[in-house]
């Protein structure tokens, strides 16, 4: 089920900077860009199922997901962007939820709470909400506060604090036209 809560961090990353400041990179940059940015690709298109998560495996993602953010801030066109804070905050979302969470996980996939379960299930109607800012805005908030009733319901306020405090940081960094950080 945490899968559900990252699938909406990396849905909020995706309209947080700007594809045209991007273009601006050139040939050069772009490469650096790929570069830096396909070995985390690479592991996390191939995780499975994130319950199944092991210490190790979650660790060598966060390597990975730490020495690509380094990697970015050295390219000045990602940099501008802030997308190496983007990614800092991605990594330590990931790792917050490879471990401090994961005895929460559990319970919440024991559990199977009706509202993670079906904000799960519109993953792909998501994507296609990116385009519409006022519904993506609409969506996302809704499913923050579920996940924020649901989670501490479950396992207690002290496991939503973090992720508020990552949705927050997300949404500063961004160019979100919504506000996350009053969920």
């Amino acid at each position: 089920m945490w899968l559900n809560i990252f699938f909406l961090f990396a849905l909020i990353i995706s309209p947080s900077f700007s594809y045209s400041e991007l273009e601006k990179c050139d040939f050069a940059e772009s490469i650096e860009v790929i570069g830096c940015v396909s070995p985390v690709l690479d592991i996390v298109t191939r995780l499975d199922d994130i319950g199944n998560m092991t210490r190790a495996r979650a660790f060598r993602i966060n390597e990975e997901c730490k020495n690509t953010s380094r990697c970015l801030s050295a390219i000045k066109c990602t940099s501008d962007q802030k997308l190496d804070k983007t990614m800092d905050v991605l990594c330590d979302a990931f790792s917050y939820f490879s471990t401090d969470f994961f005895e929460c996980q559990k319970n919440i996939t024991r559990q199977n709470p009706p509202c993670i379960r079906k904000i799960g299930s519109q993953s792909q109607h998501m994507l296609s909400m990116q385009t519409e800012p006022e519904k993506f805005c609409k969506f996302t908030i809704k499913a923050s506060k579920c996940f924020k009733e649901e989670i501490t319901d479950i396992c207690g306020e002290q496991y939503w604090t973090p992720i508020n405090t990552y949705f927050s940081k997300l949404s500063k960094l961004g160019n979100l036209p919504c506000k996350l950080n009053s969920v």
